[in-house]
């Protein structure tokens, strides 16, 4: 029966062949009777459309010492209330915190349409069920479609926002593995009460309530005399790829205490107790040279028409809603940023905001120098938030970076930071479980392949 079969169809694909052979010559001697070629339409055009494959992996070591070895659990290191405590005193450790990988496709076409397409990845290696680990995001961080004109482009995907993509500040200037904005503060513990950090200390140089890479459309205007624009919108900030799409709460995104050890669910986004609806973020951007002098600044604000707590039924959250400016300025080899970032009551308790909290300022600043493959910075960074009755947390991060390129895509680096936190809202205790300040040194020492 098979042979059968096979030789039916190769008898039937004979058949339509010779049929259009003879379609074919039919046709060429009509053409060749009336002497008149009919063209087929021209397939599109593209110009140097091409794939490459680029990324970066750093291995890195790190020394730490700091006076709270262990934050959160009783006295005797035992779980408090389910919350087991953060160890982070062996002094040392290895660790991949930085490695992506981008394939990207792009071309031209002949109308002058440039397109392009981009899937990055994260580089991380850890177990996707692993508690407390920022390896539960998702392996794809970007994902998107980028079309542009006439210098003007629009990105659909989940990529980055423009809250994020065009910020210019001290964090631009500083080396190593970041300085104040590196990974640092994985190796240090915040002050704690003995259900674990409060969550009120702020030490990031970047805007509260940001959409991280949710997915979003992006429009950006060409540059003209120096200026562009750009503005990003996400219509929910808990919304990543194809993840079920629910406007009453966040089922992927009950993580309302990861930083004191609670286990948050698997989410391709950075864990909040809260996310936001009509997300939006818009920045203006000024680049030029004048002689040897090069001047990049940058304002951005963020904004949603509703903030909702990712736990059904949740607490009430303000909505989002801040803004920076930043900028740097270089010549001659010496690099000088600045950056204010204040998010008013951004991801605040609408019953806490009532009490005189809110999101929280930042400011940092850094100066750094470069000549041929060596440079160096120094940066410092202060963290400020009201918490209630007039009590405050205070972050003062005080870095310096060196870096070496020792071949093309090869750098090895050093980052050394000094850390000092308070939260007056914890009350000291004798045992240590409860602990106001802490103060540490962190050093990481580091390789970089860039290809």
């Amino acid at each position: 029966m098979k042979k059968i079969l096979l030789g039916g169809t190769a008898a039937f694909g004979l058949l339509c062949a010779g049929t259009a052979m003879s379609q074919d010559l039919a046709y060429s001697e009509s053409v060749s009777k009336t002497e008149t070629v009919v063209e087929a339409p021209a397939e599109p055009v593209s110009t140097a459309a091409k794939l490459t494959i680029g990324g970066s992996t750093t291995f890195h070591m790190s020394l730490f010492q700091q006076d709270a070895n262990t934050a959160g659990g009783d006295a005797q290191g035992n779980a408090s209330s389910g919350v087991f405590p953060s160890g982070k005193g062996q002094g040392y450790n290895f660790s991949l915190d930085d490695s992506f990988l981008d394939f990207t496709f792009a071309g031209k076409t002949e109308a002058g349409l440039d397109y392009k397409g981009r899937i990055n990845f994260t580089g991380q290696t850890g177990s996707s069920l692993a508690e407390n680990n920022y390896s539960t995001r998702s392996r794809v961080r970007q994902n998107y479609v980028e079309l542009g004109f006439g210098g003007a482009v629009i990105q659909g995907g989940n990529l980055w926002g423009t809250d994020t993509t065009s910020i210019n500040d001290g964090s631009a200037v500083m080396g190593g593995d970041g300085g104040f904005g590196s990974n640092w503060s994985s190796r240090f513990n915040e002050p704690f009460t003995e259900f674990g950090s409060t969550g009120n200390m702020i030490y990031g140089a970047y805007l509260g309530g940001g959409s991280q890479t949710a997915t979003k459309v992006t429009v950006m205007t060409p540059t003209v005399m120096g200026f562009h624009a750009a503005a990003s919108f996400t219509p929910n900030t808990a919304h990543s790829g194809d993840i079920y799409q629910n406007n009453a709460a966040n089922p992927l995104g009950n993580q309302s205490s990861f930083s004191n050890g609670q286990t948050p669910a698997v989410n391709a986004i950075t864990p909040t107790a809260y996310f936001d609806q009509n997300h939006q973020a818009y920045s203006l951007a000024f680049a030029e040279q004048f002689g040897d002098l090069n001047v990049s600044l940058t304002g951005a604000t963020v904004l949603s028409t509703k903030t909702k707590s990712s736990v059904p039924s949740g607490a009430a959250y303000e909505d989002t809603k801040g803004y920076m400016v930043g900028g740097v300025l270089s010549a001659y080899g010496l690099n000088l940023g600045v950056g204010y970032y204040d998010n008013k009551k951004t991801g605040v308790l609408s019953t806490d905001a009532a009490l005189g909290k809110d999101g929280g300022k930042v400011f940092d600043a850094a100066i750094g120098w470069s000549y041929g493959p060596c440079s160096i910075a120094a940066g410092y960074l202060n963290g400020e938030r009201n918490i209630t009755d007039g009590k405050k947390a205070t972050a003062n991060i005080y870095s310096l970076t060196a870096d070496m390129r020792i071949a093309d895509g090869l750098t090895i680096y050093g980052d050394l930071n000094y850390a000092d936190m308070k939260d007056d809202s914890i009350t000291d205790s004798v045992d240590g479980t409860n602990k106001s300040q802490n103060k540490g040194t962190v050093f990481l020492l580091g390789t970089r392949v860039t290809f």
